[in-house]
């Protein structure tokens, strides 16, 4: 009886080790055959990658024979992305040669059209998609100001408290909790507007699916989907941080911070982004500023690579936004243009001390196992999300109409996808998905005040 799991196990090291037996080794240089020093060789979607040398040689071992994406990256050059399949060879040779930014466009990899790695040029869907560089370039830090990153597309915030963000997509969009377009991030889906991410200050790729996508993504995917990319916690030590301030006394500070915890098995990466801006518009009724803004977004993610085939990501997002509600003015027919303009554009008049605060916590597992033709991903996520309220309705600084809310948002789901490899020669996806949405809510205070009048 115990012959049988002995041999199953050693059939199973000797497997292992058989696949394990292949490398890529070659040498990155510039346009003029000098060696480039420093650049970073990876193969995406694993941990296997390596830095060249002073000759500008690298060397990646133990690979898995199937087909990679080989990113190639330094500083002032262009992003090189390269479809590899080693076959039987047990070393393959790849030299490449980088280029200054400033003369051509990097090459794109995007995963969002057909829910696997797939160059943007071979893409039969309208997507758009911009990296880091661009992302950079385009001064985009919220989630708020993407607006130049594809046609017919644009995001903003609800023009008050700034507590939930609009995506518009082709003349699609929703002022509601529930989105019409899709948001995922890491895979992770976003089905509610108060739990959309913030910070854009450690994001790797931004993509947009334009049209409905409910055949791969299901629900509120009728105006498309925007899939976000975070940057991948790597084997290596690194981080960054800025600091910002403006006018209206704004304030920010972001950094990350990417370490790992065991050499080519488990790494960590965490990043934060801490804004603050005074108010504009003044409460004459208590002397206080009004549109005051407060946000955090920290995340904290661990990638732990089992082997070539299986790897674990767990991701935790926490959000606060803080903000008083809504500033709006009313008119009366006393008050002529001039008397709104110069008195009333940057001045109410509310009895309610009103805010708004949403603190919203993600929680995500990722497991990814890769067979020799096809790959299994299950994705669980579960978010709660908790939206307190003081919300002033006459305008006025009589006490007539004003509501408080406390609610809670829960949303859990459960993914199990099922995809062929990037090298077999009939692509295909499938898989089951399960979501459970629930919300409570509590009105904590609703009042009409004694002028409310009524006739019999």
């Amino acid at each position: 009886m115990q012959k049988k799991p002995l041999s199953l196990h050693i059939l199973l090291l000797f497997t292992i080790i058989s696949q394990a037996q292949f490398s890529i080794k070659g040498t990155v240089s510039d346009e003029i055959g000098n060696p480039v020093e420093g650049a970073q060789v990876y193969l995406l979607g694993t941990s296997k990658g390596a830095l060249t040398n002073t000759q500008g040689n690298y060397n990646i071992v133990n690979i898995v024979s199937k087909t990679y994406f080989v990113e190639v990256s330094y500083l002032g050059y262009l992003t090189i992305t390269k479809q590899i399949n080693p076959g039987k060879d047990e070393e393959l040779s790849l030299d490449f040669v980088l280029v200054e930014s400033s003369s051509k466009l990097d090459e794109v990899v995007v995963s969002a059209a057909n829910r696997r790695l797939q160059n943007i040029q071979k893409t039969e869907a309208s997507i758009s998609a911009i990296g880091t560089k661009e992302i950079g370039q385009l001064q985009v830090k919220e989630f708020n100001q993407l607006n130049s990153i594809a046609p017919n597309f644009n995001t903003y915030d609800d023009g008050g408290p700034g507590i939930f963000t609009v995506v518009a997509s082709r003349g699609i969009s929703t002022i509601d909790v529930n989105p019409t377009m899709g948001v995922y991030v890491d895979d992770v889906p976003y089905f509610s507007t108060l739990g959309y991410p913030l910070a854009l200050s450690d994001i790797d790729q931004i993509e947009v699916l334009r049209g409905p996508q409910g055949t791969l993504y299901g629900r509120n995917a009728l105006a498309g989907v925007l899939k976000i990319t975070t940057k991948r916690p790597k084997n290596e030590l690194s981080g960054f941080a800025t600091v910002g301030f403006g006018n209206l006394n704004s304030k920010e500070l972001a950094f990350a911070l990417n370490t790992p915890v065991v050499k080519n098995k488990l790494f960590f990466r965490t990043s934060a982004r801490i804004t603050e801006r005074d108010g504009f518009i003044t409460n004459e009724f208590n002397n206080k500023d009004m549109q005051n803004r407060k946000a955090v977004d920290a995340n904290f993610r661990f990638k732990y690579f089992a082997n070539d085939k299986l790897s674990l990501a767990l991701r935790y997002n926490l959000q606060r936004r803080e903000s008083d509600a809504y500033s709006f003015a009313i008119a009366t027919p006393d008050n002529s243009l001039q008397d709104i303009l110069q008195n009333s554009l940057y001045r109410v008049n509310f009895d309610a001390d009103v805010f708004q605060e949403v603190l919203t916590q993600n929680l995500a597992f990722n497991l990814k196992y890769d067979f020799d033709t096809f790959a299994i991903n299950a994705i669980t996520s579960f978010q709660h999300t908790k939206q307190e309220s003081l919300d002033e309705f006459d305008y006025t600084p009589f006490d007539i109409q004003s509501a408080g809310r406390l609610s809670y948002f829960h949303n859990f789901s459960q993914e199990i996808r099922l995809n062929s490899s990037s090298d077999t020669n009939f692509h295909w996806v499938g898989g089951v998905f399960f979501y459970q949405n629930t919300e409570e809510r509590d009105d904590v205070r609703f009042f009409w005040d004694r002028y409310r009048f009524c006739c019999s």
